[in-house]
């Protein structure tokens, strides 16, 4: 049998305001391209809070230790935070836009 440790998923205010900008502009394109991208995204950020570490470090961030980390669906970049309870989903960005450092 197969256990599944107990892993919560907290989002910064940012964040969220980020994943109902990227989802709006999806929606106003294509309804099934909202649902894509919203329960990839969304499934990308489960798959981190079981796995922490699957995704790479997140090389914008400055002085990293290696708990913020990033990755990319449907050209949206997701950095996360790995913390003692589980993540932080800390932003969202469409990969298009100038990289920031944070």
């Amino acid at each position: 049998m197969v256990s599944t440790k107990n892993v919560r998923i907290e989002w910064t205010l940012l964040a969220k305001e980020d994943m109902r900008e990227v989802l709006n502009y999806y929606k106003q394109k294509s309804l099934i391209g909202y649902n894509l991208v919203k329960d990839a995204i969304l499934e990308a950020i489960i798959s981190a809070s079981k796995s922490p570490e699957i995704f790479k470090a997140d090389n914008l961030k400055k002085d990293n230790n290696g708990n913020i980390r990033v990755f990319t669906v449907y050209h949206t970049r997701v950095a996360y935070e790995i913390t003692d309870y589980g993540i932080l989903v800390l932003r969202l960005r469409h990969t298009s836009r100038e990289p920031q450092e944070y």
